[in-house]
């Protein structure tokens, strides 16, 4: 037997076979780690890919909102899991970091290896693998109005302003109607209505700042935009829905009109239960503290109202502000009480939201000399007009607008400033910076 084995040893087509045949099971072997290797190098690539997308899908994110803890893990989470499709079962692990300083999401995904032969696992002992990338945003982006009104008006309002009438007013949640201006550099202007015309660019209307954003649609009817236009945004909620008001119930200062046309008068803090109309060459100086109008406030000709640390709050149904023909306004918000921050701010008590706009007393800046109004102004369930002629805030340190609807009309140049620093009045939270308009990854596969 032995003899006839080292014969056909001896033959080359023996010879052959033998070493086919004992080089078999190492070729087997080399195939299958191979095929086992491609599998575990394949998941880990998908693993990173599936990190910077979280990572980059949430960072993006700020651009629109505040983020918390919780709602960066929903973000990653909801993409990787999406993006996985019909391998969700390799599944193992996915966590979302809120790293603040700096201004970073983290993202870490964990995949099991589905080998295809094992010979690989039975050395390594490795089943799983994770992927993991950072991104970080750069620009800070602020928010410089918020159209809070959810409701779409069947018609639009018709106002009448120094005998001229200014059509389809409200039907928008931020209207520029033709000719008008709005400059917002360095902003976030969004709207939460779910229309068409969320956000309306009139003909000859120019946008200059960052991001126009609604949940609907940013409509553009002839108009020059500088900046992004998105639509289909995610809601933005009231970030000062829960801020307690001041004091109310306190009597009155003042019972009945007041009308001031000539000479110089300081006012001081208190409610004010009748009309106060500055009028004619007048000028008023407000003390330092709240003042609580439960009607109307106006102020026009050449009249002058100004006022440093000094918060107006309108109450009531009947109570609304006019700034009007060539009035000077130079006013600036509490740095810090009740009203902190908030120069202007109507009370929920006037009823449901977009009530004034329906009624008509909308509150307007008609004059071309309000230069100054620094601070917050926030009108939750009312209309704001702006139709002057020439710029209206352009001297103040920082201007946010958050009100039911806002209108800027033919000829006026609205400047929302973000120059928080050159102020001591504060931004209150939730308005200022959310993140940012330049996302990118800082490191991939990490």
């Amino acid at each position: 037997m032995i003899a006839k084995f080292w014969k056909f040893i001896g033959a080359s087509e023996g010879a052959a076979s033998v070493v086919i045949a004992l080089s078999l099971p190492a070729g087997v072997a080399t195939l299958g780690v191979s095929l086992d290797y491609t599998a575990l190098t394949g998941a880990r690539s998908r693993a990173i890919t599936l990190a910077e997308g979280a990572a980059l899908a949430a960072a993006r994110e700020m651009t629109l909102g505040g983020m918390t803890q919780e709602r960066v893990q929903t973000l990653v989470q909801n993409y990787v899991t999406a993006n996985l499709a019909d391998h969700a079962a390799l599944l193992k692990g996915v966590k979302g970091e809120l790293i603040t300083e700096g201004h970073r999401i983290k993202a870490d995904v964990a995949l099991a290896v589905n080998y295809p032969v094992g010979l690989l696992a039975s050395f390594t002992q490795v089943d799983e693998v994770t992927g993991s990338a950072t991104a970080k945003v750069g620009q800070q982006q602020k928010l410089c109005a918020l159209s809070l009104s959810e409701v779409q008006l069947k018609n639009g309002l018709v106002a009448t302003v120094s005998s001229k009438v200014i059509p389809a007013q409200g039907k928008a949640g931020l209207d520029l109607q033709r000719g008008a201006r709005l400059t917002a550099n360095g902003c976030l202007v969004h709207s939460n209505l779910d229309t068409s015309n969320a956000i309306r660019i009139g003909s000859g209307a120019v946008f200059k700042g960052d991001v126009l954003c609604a949940v609907g649609n940013v409509q553009n009817l002839g108009g020059t935009v500088s900046g992004d236009m998105i639509s289909n945004c995610p809601k933005l909620p009231d970030p000062l829905a829960q801020r307690p008001y001041p004091n109310l119930n306190a009597p009155c200062l003042e019972a009945g009109n007041k009308r001031y046309e000539s000479g110089s008068y300081t006012l001081k803090p208190g409610t004010y239960c009748g009309d106060v109309t500055i009028t004619g060459t007048a000028q008023v100086k407000l003390m330092p503290g709240n003042y609580i109008f439960k009607r109307r406030l106006q102020v026009d000709k050449n009249a002058e109202l100004r006022g440093a640390e000094t918060g107006l709050f309108f109450s009531g149904k009947n109570s609304y502000f006019r700034f009007n023909d060539n009035a000077s306004i130079d006013l600036s918000a509490p740095s810090s009480g009740e009203m902190a921050g908030i120069l202007i701010w109507e009370g929920m008590d006037i009823g449901a939201p977009d009530e004034k706009v329906v009624s008509g007393d909308y509150h307007q800046v008609n004059s071309d000399r309000a230069r100054r109004l620094t601070g917050t102004i926030y009108l939750p369930a009312g209309h704001l007009l702006i139709d002057s002629k020439r710029p209206v805030a352009d001297a103040s340190e920082f201007t946010v607008l958050v009100a039911s609807r806002v209108t800027i009309g033919d000829g006026p140049n609205l400047v929302l400033n973000t120059n928080y620093a050159g102020t001591s009045v504060p931004v209150p939270k939730g308005l200022g910076p959310l993140g940012a308009k330049d996302v990118r990854l800082i490191s991939p596969g990490g």
